[in-house]
């Protein structure tokens, strides 16, 4: 899967400050953002709005790279799309085994790390962020713009009618248009630019 940037319709969701860490939880489907094969997860992470080495260090507790956790942040994100799921701490026992640098990590059940025969130096990691890392980065990620697949949006939106409450103006590719046209855009177009203004 390979994401011009060039060719994606920008969607500008207006609404107030206070109400866009309202919508942070959307980070958890996943956002496409394109890197250099072979890059580690520390360099990715730190490329990332707001994600300094002393933050990541610090609250980045848990880090899923294709469904198993790993402890190393200088690990290559390689591979077709690979799915780089991020979190704080994790209550009980399931955090405990899964916390990067864990007593516990013996527990873990370890896959074999899959690489790609492609030729391309870039790749597009697909980036979820789960509950403080989504709360504490999120609103700076949506107000600078997320790459996201427009069903993801479409099925977010859906199950919450008071978000979309909150949705004061929208536009596409600069040109106005109602909140609540929303739900019959998004389906239109497979992956979409979403920012959001105040």
């Amino acid at each position: 899967m390979k994401t011009q940037l060039s060719d994606t319709p920008t969607f500008t969701l207006y609404t107030t400050i206070e109400a866009i860490d309202r919508f942070t939880s959307l980070l958890q489907t996943g956002i496409i953002v394109p890197a250099a094969r072979g890059v580690s997860i520390g360099a990715f992470l730190e490329a990332l709005p707001g994600f300094t080495a002393n933050y990541i260090t610090e609250q980045v507790q848990t880090i899923f790279l294709n469904g198993t956790a790993t402890d190393d942040m200088e690990t290559p994100l390689d591979g077709d799309a690979p799915v780089l799921a991020i979190s704080a701490a994790m209550p009980g026992l399931a955090g405990a085994i899964f916390r990067r640098n864990s007593l516990h990590a013996a527990l873990r059940t370890v896959k074999k790390t899959m690489k790609s025969n492609s030729a391309t130096d870039e790749i597009t990691v697909i980036l979820k962020l789960f509950n403080a890392i989504a709360r504490d980065r999120g609103v700076q990620l949506l107000q600078n713009g997320v790459i996201i697949k427009a069903a993801n949006v479409t099925a977010f939106l859906a199950n919450r009618a008071p978000l979309m409450q909150l949705l004061l103006d929208a536009e596409v590719n600069g040109n106005q248009t109602s909140s609540s046209s929303l739900a019959h855009l998004l389906p239109t177009f497979d992956t979409i630019k979403l920012t959001f203004c105040n």
